[in-house]
């Protein structure tokens, strides 16, 4: 049972339903929300008989009863809204580092598309005191030959 907007709506993809989904993401104000209970806000164009379709869909998934109405009342940005408007918040912040401030400085026109994080580096092995680092490295183990050491 979806217990958000968003999470309502990654239901709807996962259930295979991705038109739908993408319609909701960014067609669609979530006026009101609460399990068994939506009012949304769609956008002018958007064909009003999306709330019967997402309220048959909730009722099938969840065999619980939906109340699905459509609202005047402006509502939340949708959720491609929300996106936009938090990567924008982002890279205002990026902007604002001494590096990237100076790179746009030294590049008119130049802005923040994309940002990308490398993957974390891979964990270093366990520390196995069997498996030398260096693989052409050959451990001996002293204990085992008490008193016969250097003895050929």
């Amino acid at each position: 049972m979806p217990q958000t907007f968003r999470a309502m709506v990654e239901l709807f993809r996962a259930r295979g339903e991705r038109v739908l989904a993408a319609r909701l993401a960014s067609q669609v104000h979530c006026v009101a929300f609460a399990p068994g209970r939506l009012d949304i806000r769609p956008k002018a164009g958007v064909d009003p008989a999306i709330a019967a379709q997402v309220g048959g869909h909730l009722r099938r998934w969840t065999d619980l009863p939906w109340d699905v109405r459509v609202s005047r009342d402006e509502g939340e940005p949708t959720l491609d809204e929300q996106r936009t408007s938090a990567e924008q918040a982002f890279h205002a912040r990026l902007a604002e580092h001494p590096v990237v401030a100076k790179v746009l400085e030294l590049f008119p026109g130049a802005r923040i598309e994309e940002v990308t994080v490398p993957p974390p580096e891979a964990a270093p092995p366990p520390d196995d005191e069997e498996a030398p680092d260096d693989p052409d490295t050959v451990a001996f183990d002293d204990t085992t030959h008490e008193g016969k050491a250097n003895q050929a």
